[in-house]
């Protein structure tokens, strides 16, 4: 583990393109009907190798099809979500007992977060 010395310090730019990312992101309710290239898939997929998971669980799983296995697929995973309910490979904690909640941080804001929440309202392990 590095000391906070030797940790250096992000650049102006760098976190005004990370802000820029994080302002100006959204979810997509709708797609178009055109392929993606190759070479932007790859690139994604390269790039989305470096982002966290939770617990270090490397949860990945990737499907990447084109023409009628796109369609095939698509029918699938529409169906499957209509008729199932989601399974879990293990539940969420409830609440972060001793050093675990003392290490998370304070929330800013009045909306209730996993660190603001009464524990005592959870009734899921799903929160």
């Amino acid at each position: 583990m590095r000391a906070p010395a030797d940790i250096p310090t992000v650049e102006t730019d760098e976190a005004a393109v990370l802000e820029h990312l994080l302002a100006t992101r959204w979810s997509c309710r709708a797609y178009q009907d055109r392929p993606v290239p190759e070479e932007t898939i790859d690139r994604l997929l390269t790039i989305a190798q470096r982002s966290a998971s939770w617990c270090n669980t490397q949860p990945w799983q990737a499907i990447v099809t084109s023409g009628e296995d796109t369609k095939r697929f698509r029918e699938a995973m529409t169906s499957g979500a209509r008729n199932n309910q989601p399974k879990f490979d293990f539940d969420a904690p409830a609440e972060y007992p001793g050093v675990y909640r003392e290490r998370r941080p304070v929330s800013r804001s009045t909306t209730p977060t996993p660190t603001t929440r009464p524990t005592t309202t959870a009734q899921s392990g799903h929160p």
